[in-house]
């Protein structure tokens, strides 16, 4: 058996031996949000185009600004439901 097929195999295995443990850790980290003291921060989701808004971007106009593409908008809304959901289970 070539190395390539044993390399992918590992690889394979590795990701699915790992999913409980990110699982888990997600869950440590929404309880220790609930539990106080700590903060999350994060970035926003993907806005294509490099680095700041464009040149002539108005502040308040929004289409003359780096946007969310639209897989940015569907992640910004899953990470907004994921929280929402976590709020209310600490509820």
């Amino acid at each position: 058996m070539s190395r390539i097929p044993v390399a992918f195999l590992a690889l394979i295995l590795a990701l699915f031996c790992a999913a409980p443990s990110a699982h888990a850790d997600e869950a440590a980290a929404w309880q220790a949000l609930s539990d106080g003291g700590h903060v999350a921060l994060m970035r926003h989701a993907d806005a294509p185009g490099g680095a700041g808004d464009p040149p002539g971007f108005q502040l308040e106009d929004c289409a003359t600004q780096r946007n969310l593409s639209a897989g940015g908008r569907a992640d910004a809304a899953a990470i907004g439901t994921r929280h929402a959901t976590s709020r209310s289970k600490r509820s």
